[in-house]
Formats: C-alpha cells, structure tokens, sequence
C-alpha cells in the first residue's frame, strides 16, 4: 500500500507537468493568481505539496486550457525536464528501497544477536571493527 502511495505521488508532478506542457499552459504576463504558473511550478507545488496542488490543477486545468489558447507557452526542452523529473522520482523510489531493506536487515541482525543460545555467544557489536 505505501508503495502505491509513494508511486502516485512520485509520477505526479512529472504527469502534471507533461500534461501542461501539452496543453501549452503556463504563466500569463499581466495576471494576477495563485493558479497563473508556470509548467514546472506546477510540478514543483504537485512534488512539495501533492495534496493541494494536484486537486487544484484538476479543478483549474479547463480554465488553465482555455487561457493557454489565448496566450500559448512554448516550453523548450521538454523532454530533458520530464526526464529530469521522473529521475529524480526513480532515484528517491531506490533511496526508499535501499533504506528499508537496511532497517529489515538491521531489525533481523539485531533480533538474532539478541536471542543467541548461550551465553558467550558473539554479538553484533563485536563483529564490527573499531
């Protein structure tokens, strides 16, 4: 179940910003409003603050459509910032992985250093240099 949370969240601000780019949704000079940024704003706010943000573009994406045809925002290099992000989602999908895979490894040493049957048994503290 995390792991389907921290996959929804993590594609999320790469989808939002592939879908603005798109649709050629961006900043509009002149214009005033929480929801007038730029397609890599959105995907920052949907990184940082997915609970607002993601709800938000949904709701302000047909308004945000119908600006962007009036006063279209051409973004270069689209595909190295939509890699870029779904790197950084890759990378911290591997971080999260490695870490729990220590913390099991480190909870099984410990719990097996800990139950040994005899009393000079060595720990894990012992096996380690100093």
């Amino acid at each position: 179940m995390n792991f389907i949370i921290l996959l929804a969240l993590g594609l999320a601000p790469g989808l939002v910003y592939l879908d603005a780019t798109k649709h050629k949704i961006g900043k509009v000079p002149d214009e005033k409003g929480m929801a007038n940024m730029s397609a890599g704003a959105w995907a920052l706010c949907t990184l940082g603050l997915a609970i607002i943000a993601i709800p938000m573009y949904l709701i302000k994406r047909p308004q945000l459509i119908s600006k962007a045809q009036l006063h279209p925002v051409y973004v270069k290099a689209r595909g190295f910032k939509a890699t870029a992000l779904f790197s950084f989602f890759l990378f911290s999908i591997v971080i999260n992985v490695v870490t729990l895979q220590y913390e099991s490894y480190k909870e099984r040493a410990e719990s097996t250093a800990s139950t040994s049957s005899y009393e000079g048994a060595p720990t894990l503290d012992a096996a380690l240099p100093d």
